[in-house]
């Protein structure tokens, strides 16, 4: 079993994003079979307060 585990920004440009999954699609796509993600990116997790 493959395990990659992901951080980083959930803010992205609308514009990014396409990018970013076609991205990260052809990089991970060798890993299909058996690949499991972990991620400690959550709703709320930057919130900013006035």
């Amino acid at each position: 079993m493959t395990t990659l585990a992901v951080t980083g920004h959930m803010d992205l440009p609308d514009e990014s994003v396409p990018l970013v999954r076609e991205a990260l699609r052809s990089l991970l796509a060798k890993y299909s079979e058996d690949l499991t993600g972990v991620s400690c990116i959550a709703a709320g997790s930057e919130e900013k307060t006035s």
